[in-house]
């Protein structure tokens, strides 16, 4: 920002493996170590010549589902939507996570006309929830085993539990 000498920047990759390769083949040909061919990726993994440095275990569910609507972290949001929808179908795209969804509601109580759902983040202003939409997910959720973690995961303002919003 003008006038500010330090901030943090934070971003997200979209190939983060690719990146890897790239950064490593940078260094190599900058301290001049030979490399023979090119650093192959495959999808989101490195080619078959790989070795495991470290395993990351993902936090649980409602740890994850507590800072998305703590702190708006739309990454997550469309990760959890295209993670369902590659659970449910073996493609991990926000449009099938959206039908997916779609289906899963019109099955539970609400018209898919009552949902404009363009991504998982939440930040597209073609999103669009009726307001009796809305109701009838939280009163299914309610229903649920989950509604403890979900309830605990909306942050508090001026006393009341709410996850507030906007797009400008």
């Amino acid at each position: 920002p003008a006038g500010e000498k330090q901030f943090i920047l934070s971003g997200a990759l979209p190939n983060p493996a690719y990146q890897m390769g790239k950064e490593l083949e940078k260094n190599f040909i900058r301290n001049k170590i030979e490399i023979s061919g090119a650093i192959k990726i495959n999808g989101s993994t490195v080619d078959s010549y790989r070795t495991l440095l470290t395993t990351i275990v993902s936090p649980s569910l409602d740890s994850i589902v507590y800072w998305f609507l703590q702190k708006s972290i739309n990454l997550y949001g469309e990760a959890l939507l295209k993670t369902m929808s590659y659970e449910k179908s073996g493609v991990g795209s926000t449009e099938k996570g959206v039908e997916l969804l779609k289906d899963f509601w019109s099955k539970n109580g609400i018209e898919k006309s009552a949902l404009n759902i363009a991504d998982g983040s939440g930040l597209s202003p073609q999103n669009r929830v009726t307001a009796d939409a809305l109701v009838k997910a939280l009163q299914y959720a309610k229903t649920h085993d989950g509604y403890g973690s979900f309830y605990n995961a909306l942050p508090l303002y001026n006393g009341m539990k709410i996850k507030s919003g906007t797009i400008t």
